[in-house]
């Protein structure tokens, strides 16, 4: 099934945040869906630390997102963004949507980007009237970003294009963590 990972954890999550809203729900859970697509795009400025030096040096991280589909996950790209959209005009909104977001980081040396060991969080946006619950899964790599920015982060890009569209942006009731 479209937006739902048939093997996201339930008893163990890293991260859980609370978000209220008073968009309306279909339209909303279209901007979030274009936002996160948005996220394939980006590229930014980030310093990065290793265990065995006390300084940062400069580097990058970039975004791929995937959308769940059983037990796989889908690239978000503008096709997936077709499908998704078709399915919430013939259905309705979708009570959650799983989310893959895998953090890549490079650090910058001279003019070469030097990959390091990428994150691969699972995100469940659980979607209703005038709240959304956000849950985080840290699935992989060494944890270079904790799970509150992490949910930070797409709090704030998803409220970028919200306020874009002229609505009221998501309020952060809380973030838990684990």
């Amino acid at each position: 099934m479209l937006g739902k990972y048939d093997r996201f954890p339930t008893t163990i999550l890293h991260c859980s945040a609370l978000l209220t809203h008073k968009n309306p729900i279909i339209k909303l859970q279209l901007l979030l869906i274009r936002s996160l697509r948005a996220l394939n795009d980006k590229i930014t400025k980030y310093s990065i630390s290793f265990a065995d030096y006390l300084r940062k040096f400069e580097g990058e991280i970039s975004f791929e997102v995937g959308v769940a589909e059983g037990i796989y996950f889908n690239y978000l790209d503008d096709e997936e963004v077709m499908r998704l959209s078709e399915l919430l005009s013939k259905h309705g909104v979708f009570s959650s949507l799983d989310i893959i977001l895998i953090i890549r980081y490079h650090y910058i040396q001279g003019k070469k980007r030097i990959p390091l060991r990428a994150d691969r969080y699972l995100l469940r946006f659980i979607l209703h009237t005038s709240r959304i619950e956000l849950y985080l899964f840290h699935e992989g790599g060494i944890m270079r970003i904790t799970p509150e920015e992490v949910l930070a982060f797409v709090v704030d890009h998803v409220n970028h294009f919200i306020e874009l569209e002229g609505l009221e942006k998501l309020h952060l009731e809380y973030i838990k963590t684990r």
